[in-house]
């Protein structure tokens, strides 16, 4: 997949977005593998990254990548999540 975006829609009723300049769908477990420009927005938060990961049967995004997280109360640089 190219220029992709998908949005998650959580229990709350809320929504994370997630943009990247590629990705890889597994269509038998709907984990997914993006990388290049990765953003992920949820409200009032934005991370960044160049790969990340998403594994469905969790409902956990983690990358091996250097992360930022930022939002109006935090900011947090971490070489992974």
């Amino acid at each position: 997949l190219a220029d992709l975006k998908v949005t998650f829609f959580l229990d709350d009723a809320s929504e994370i977005t997630l943009t990247a300049d590629k990705g890889i769908l597994n269509t038998d477990s709907n984990d997914i593998e993006v990388s290049g420009n990765v953003v992920v927005i949820n409200r009032e938060y934005k991370l960044l990254t160049e790969e990340l990961n998403y594994a469905h049967d969790k409902r956990v995004l983690y990358s091996t990548a250097p992360v930022t997280i930022s939002g109006p109360e935090a900011h947090l640089a971490a070489d992974k999540i």
